[in-house]
């Protein structure tokens, strides 16, 4: 077996990179150039050197922190985490894959395929999605194997499915099985949900006993309880909250790694910063509320929005052929009606559009809508001009219009639509134009694959929250492909509001990289008046009346008595 040792770390565990590690560098390879891979490597080898010694079979625990930017390659991360946690002796990874079934599935998905890769490592890995006490037998058979696969176990982030587990790996036989072999606790998007929700209440009391607990946080710290040797490692694009709970909560981290984005990353400096001409201003009256500002009609900036969307595709995928397919995300409020009076417009729209375009050149709706796309070109077109790259005429775009509105694949994706809710996998290549309405469930943790035009016409009353509407940042990623047709259509308040966001991320992501101390990190966590760091129910009421500074009651005491950590 080919083992590469790394240099020994100061935390006193040194991983070995191993044949799983290779395996997957290797395929990843195909997409990531060398450099990338060498930072990967690097990055990966910091995390797992900082949490428990997995043969080191004694009582053991710690809680890390690893911050990336939104939509950059944290899933990555942590698959090529996992397959070096394989190789050195981890025998269960559990992933706290998000809040919604789609965020599950994608996870579950991606796992398969990055670390199962079909059934060519069927005999390293063995996974299970939210298993129940019914898969006991089976958990225990597969660790008693004697080829000693690494279970790995993707769970919804819900009390009932985590306290169920919890319940598995206290059961005497899982547990005797399991013994103190290194456990390896993934939690995905860590500042949401996991955090105490009764933090700002309990640090008001002077009695530890009337403290309370919201019920997935209750059931992680049960979780932590049953296991023996455990590393909590936190992933997220927004440490506002794991930084600022109190230093005594089991889930407040006591090591962190910083994330280097790969070099076609498009995050909130170029769109906010560096090329500020990919964000467009929705108009006040255009702005939608549900209670302030309810819409009746759609408003232009919605169609014209639609219109750079269908042309983008047909200068990206038709003429320049440099992806397959393009997205357009519309995210109008968190209210479901919202979204399906969104989605009603668009599907309205394209069927007529298609209707007009049907008729043929010579009838008048065939030339208003032509009209109409011209008009939009200039728009279009206006950030290749700039950077003096080619671009087609309207004319050559005109010509595969009709074929795209025709090939548009319109997704509602809320809870409520049973068709298209929470389970439905999206199919991008069955189309060359995707257009996705929706809210909570096109938020935090899910990718819209080679989204180019986004619509968020919400309109926020009061100081936003920093965390949450970054997490809304659907729109970054890895987008130099095709970056010129992208747009994002926003109010002018959450122009300024992400302005604002981009200087705070990137003085913290410094100060991460700058201090190994947290505690030194947390002095230095101020932010803009206009924005709120997270939200208020998870802090001690002294972090926040001190405006995110000073030192903090604990209010996790009576778990600490339970669960070691360090």
């Amino acid at each position: 077996m080919e083992i590469e040792i790394v240099k020994k770390s100061n935390i006193g565990f040194s991983p070995e990179l191993g044949d799983m590690t290779h395996e997957l560098l290797s395929r990843l390879s195909e997409k990531v150039d060398s450099e990338g891979i060498d930072v990967l490597k690097k990055e990966t080898v910091d995390i797992l050197s900082k949490c428990t010694d997995p043969n080191k079979r004694e009582c053991q625990s710690v809680t890390n922190l690893v911050v990336g930017y939104v939509q950059s390659g944290k899933t990555m991360s942590f698959t090529t985490l996992s397959a070096l946690a394989h190789d050195n002796g981890f025998r269960v990874i559990i992933y706290f894959a998000g809040t919604k079934n789609n965020l599950l599935s994608q996870t579950t998905k991606r796992l398969r395929k990055d670390l199962i890769n079909g059934n060519v490592n069927s005999k390293h890995y063995k996974l299970f999605e939210n298993p129940t006490k019914n898969d006991s037998q089976r958990i225990r058979n597969a660790l008693s194997l004697s080829s000693k696969p690494t279970i790995l176990i993707t769970v919804l982030k819900h009390h009932k499915y985590i306290s169920e587990l919890a319940a598995m790996f206290d059961n005497v036989q899982i547990k005797n099985t399991v013994a103190k072999s290194g456990v390896l606790i993934i939690d995905d998007e860590a500042d949401q949900a996991s955090l105490n929700g009764y933090a700002y209440k309990n640090s008001k009391s002077q009695e530890w006993e009337d403290d309370e607990y919201t019920t997935t946080y209750s059931s992680i710290l049960k979780l932590r309880g049953a296991l023996d040797n455990h590393s909590y490692v936190q992933y997220t694009a927004t440490p506002q909250g794991p930084l600022l709970i109190s230093i005594m909560d089991l889930l407040s981290p006591k090591h962190h790694t910083v994330l280097t984005p790969g070099k076609g990353y498009t995050g909130g400096k170029t769109f906010f910063c560096d090329q500020p001409g990919l964000v467009i201003t929705i108009q006040p009256e255009q702005v939608y509320h549900t209670k302030h500002n309810d819409l009746t009609n759609c408003p232009d900036s919605l169609v014209n929005a639609l219109q750079l969307h269908i042309m983008g595709v047909a200068i990206i995928v038709n003429i320049k052929e440099k992806e397959s397919f393009l997205s357009m995300m519309v995210h109008a409020d968190r209210e479901q009606d919202a979204s399906e009076k969104f989605y009603g417009w668009i599907k309205n729209l394209i069927d007529a559009w298609a209707n007009m375009l049907a008729n043929g050149e010579l009838d008048p709706g065939y030339q208003e809508l032509k009209l109409s796309f011209q008009s939009n070109y200039e728009e279009a077109i206006r950030l290749y001009k700039s950077h003096e790259e080619d671009y087609p005429s309207f004319e050559e775009i005109w010509e595969y219009v009709y074929d795209i509105i025709l090939d548009t694949n319109i997704e509602l994706v809320i809870s409520r639509n049973k068709r298209q809710g929470e389970n439905k996998e999206i199919d991008w290549s069955s189309s060359c134009s995707h257009i996705l309405v929706g809210a909570d469930m096109l938020n935090r943790g899910f990718t819209v694959e080679h989204l180019a035009v986004t619509y968020m016409p919400r309109y926020s009353v009061g100081k936003s929250t920093a965390d949450t509407i970054q997490q809304r940042c659907r729109f970054f990623g890895y987008k130099k492909n095709y970056l010129w047709s992208c747009r994002v259509f926003l109010p002018f308040e959450a122009i300024l509001e992400y302005r604002e966001y981009v200087e705070h991320e990137e003085e913290m992501r410094n100060w991460l990289l700058e201090n190994k101390s947290l505690e030194d990190v947390e002095r230095l966590l101020l932010i803009s008046n206009r924005l709120n760091a997270t939200r208020k129910n998870i802090l001690s009421k002294n972090t926040v009346t001190t405006k995110l500074s000073g030192w903090r009651k604990m209010n996790a005491f009576q778990a600490s008595q339970k669960t070691p950590h360090s």
